[in-house]
């Protein structure tokens, strides 16, 4: 068994990078019109070559969206090194890091590794015959396998060709094609990984902004409330920057229709848990919101006490004027 072996890091960046023009990842299994939603990566330096454990590694590095950083460790794969893939694995993600200190990284990274197979023969056979390697590469494991474990594994599996096949996992994508037709595959994986990287990112700084946002909620004296028109404020914009954020990350990729590409990217939404991210941070939006409605709820409370304060003062202020006139 011989192939390609694609190790791919990604981080977002604050640094801006000189880009080249985009490459639009076209589909190749179907063909719909809706161009302007392809994935598009801009790479933004030439290939890097080195050689790391004893192989020619060549390092790939694009952005997308110009604030995510994606860079691509491709190597040779044979069976007889099969079983020093986790070494592997480690000195390219460590190389990977060092090559991205450059660009000022996030301290997040998504780590994800395609095994990409064209020599083989029968589908069906080779992942029969190999099943417990495939398995035991995609879950980066060394110990032996229970046969449902093998199983499990080998299930998540999609098909379009009658000779192809795709195997997705958490943390690897096992990719069978005759035809070398891996990069739009490859493609909507990694922008999987780079929604759950920017996922991760925004409900690291919620948590934060809650702990912040829990300060101001322990405000209370009466005499700090000329200040909270200020915190209000300051949540207003948290929150819609968020909420932006929040958007942009659903938008990243837009699938449309029973397209083969939607299937791909709809298994490994399942396996890396995006939808149970969205939830997270959509209820720590929601708890801003809660927040929000509360301190500006006390603060009126406050202002009418404050107002009705003052006219009892002026009213007194008043009747003591009668008073000396009198």
């Amino acid at each position: 068994m011989r192939g390609t072996i694609i190790f791919t890091v990604i981080t977002a960046i604050n640094k801006e990078v000189q880009k080249t023009e985009a490459e639009i990842v076209k589909p190749t299994k179907s063909v719909p019109s809706y161009e302007e939603y392809f994935p598009r990566f801009k790479k933004i330096i030439d290939p890097i070559e080195e050689n790391i454990n004893n192989r020619k590694v060549t390092f790939i590095i694009k952005t997308f969206n110009d604030d995510n950083l994606v860079i691509e460790a491709i190597t040779e794969m044979n069976e007889e090194k099969a079983n020093k893939i986790h070494e592997l694995k480690s000195a390219l993600f460590n190389r990977c890091k060092e090559i991205i200190q450059e660009y000022n990284p996030s301290i997040f990274f998504e780590e994800y590794i395609f095994f990409c197979i064209s020599d083989y023969d029968m589908t069906d056979r080779f992942i029969k015959k190999k099943s417990a390697m495939i398995a035991s590469l995609l879950k980066d494991e060394t110990a032996e396998l229970t046969q449902k474990e093998i199983q499990e594994t080998i299930s998540s599996q999609i098909r379009y060709a009658k000779n192809d096949i795709n195997i997705i996992e958490w943390d690897g994508a096992f990719l069978l094609d005759k035809k070398k037709q891996f990069k739009d595959t490859i493609a909507i994986l990694e922008l999987a990984n780079i929604q759950l990287l920017n996922l991760r990112i925004l409900d690291n700084k919620l948590q934060e902004e809650l702990i912040k946002i829990k300060d101001i909620t322990h405000k209370a004296s009466f005499l700090q409330i000329f200040t909270r028109s200020k915190d209000l404020h300051y949540l207003i914009r948290m929150r819609t920057k968020s909420l932006l954020e929040f958007d942009a990350i659903e938008n990243s990729l837009k699938l449309y229709g029973d397209w083969y590409s939607a299937k791909v990217y709809s298994i490994a939404a399942k396996k890396l848990y995006i939808e149970k991210w969205k939830t997270i941070v959509e209820k720590k939006l929601d708890t801003v919101r809660e927040l929000y409605t509360m301190i500006a709820q006390r603060t009126s409370e406050s202002y009418n006490l404050l107002l009705e304060f003052t006219i009892v003062l002026l009213i007194i202020f008043e009747i003591g004027l009668a008073f000396f006139r009198l």
